[in-house]
Parts: structure tokens; C-alpha cells; sequence
């Protein structure tokens, strides 16, 4: 495991080891990156993450929600991300028109994060199952 915040997530999206994902970024880099995206390199498994075979293999629903930073937001049904969890700030929002979400000074993150994810699992076209 990759105690460091978007290569660790990165792992557990794509299910590979770091060595398998970093980027040609120098360790240690000569300018630690924000939240260390830019040593994964998301495009070694676009289309290729959890929700990806999920879907494709089982006809699963699948949705990421949180503090995520995995570099990809393929093969997902729905995705609602942040780096910053607080009050306020903005996220991604795959359903927004401008694909932003700007939380108000007085949305806690861990709650718009809870309400969201609730939300969408109530849907009628979510089954939270395989598909039929």
C-alpha cells in the first residue's frame, strides 16, 4: 500500500500495485504535486478500473463518491469527488452542466458526500445488484 493520498486511491480504483501506475515523475519530484496526482499516470487503466469490469462483466451500477483523485472517472454510472473536505469547497459532479459542484460555506463535506451517495442508491434504475 501507498500511504499517500491519490496514488493510494489510484490502487485501489484500478486494483494494481503503484509501480504498476506511477508516472515518469522524478521520486522525490522536484515539486511535490497537489494531492500527488501527478504521479499516477490515470491512462494506463482508463476503462480498466473496478467500476469499468463491474459493469461491462456483471451489469453492475456502479458510482465513486468522496475524496477521490483516482484519475479517471471512467466506467462509473455516477461520480461525485472532492479533494476538499470541510465546509465549502467545490467537487466534481458528473451531473452538474459545468461538471462542478460548489458546496455553500455551510455543506460539511462528509454530510453532502452521505446525502449524495444516498440519493443516487434510492434511484429506480439502481439496483445496488447485477443487472438481470
Amino acid at each position: 500500500h501507498t500511504p499517500i493520498c491519490s496514488p493510494s486511491r489510484s490502487q485501489t480504483v484500478s486494483g494494481r500495485y503503484f509501480h504498476n501506475i506511477k508516472s515518469t515523475l522524478a521520486v522525490p519530484p522536484a515539486k511535490v504535486q497537489p494531492a500527488a496526482t501527478g504521479h499516477v499516470n490515470g491512462s494506463v487503466y482508463t476503462n480498466a478500473t473496478f467500476g469499468a469490469h463491474l459493469r461491462a462483466q456483471r451489469g453492475y451500477n456502479v458510482a465513486i463518491f468522496g475524496k477521490a483523485n483516482f484519475n479517471t472517472r471512467e466506467g462509473f454510472d455516477r461520480w461525485f469527488q472532492g479533494a476538499f473536505l470541510g465546509y465549502g469547497g467545490g467537487f466534481e459532479d458528473d451531473e452538474s452542466p459545468d461538471f462542478a459542484y460548489h458546496a455553500a460555506p455551510s455543506e460539511y463535506a462528509t454530510s453532502l458526500l452521505g446525502n449524495k451517495s444516498v440519493e443516487w442508491i434510492h434511484r429506480p434504475n439502481v439496483t445496488g445488484s447485477a443487472a438481470a
